[in-house]
């Protein structure tokens, strides 16, 4: 019996930059091989998962559970961050009064701005969002 709950499956903004730099690092963190990534700039990945749109894929990541179904923004972090053993550390933070709040106004504010962040970081960013 493993220790790290089952994994699933994660839509990502393959034309932004600091998504696409956060899955690359995802890739190499998920040791145990628990998350299967999709991007959302290729067609076959609305074959696969229809009940997702490009537009909600475009506000945010995306995760699908095969139990609980699809998780997104912050709360798809926080489950990311449950498959990946060298994420655990941020877990307990998770938990503290006011964090999920937080957290999710965080991440709606650099979502929102993620093709400028993206652009001034020196990343891709696609020129259709920006």
């Amino acid at each position: 019996m493993s220790l790290i709950p089952p994994g699933g499956n994660v839509i990502y903004d393959g034309d932004c930059g600091i998504c696409t730099h956060t899955i690359r690092f995802l890739r190499i963190l998920d040791w145990a091989h628990r998350l299967t990534f999709f991007s959302n700039s290729d067609p076959t990945t609305f074959d696969k998962f229809p009940e997702v749109s490009l537009e909600r894929s475009r506000e945010e990541i995306l995760v699908q559970d095969s139990r609980t179904g699809w998780y997104g923004g912050f709360q798809a972090c926080e489950w990311i961050a449950c498959r990946v053993p060298l994420l655990w550390i941020f877990i307990p933070l998770t938990l503290l009064p006011g964090v999920s709040s937080l957290g999710n106004k965080i991440y709606k504010i650099v979502a929102r701005n993620r093709h400028k962040i993206s652009a001034a970081l020196g990343l891709k960013a696609c020129k259709v969002h920006s």
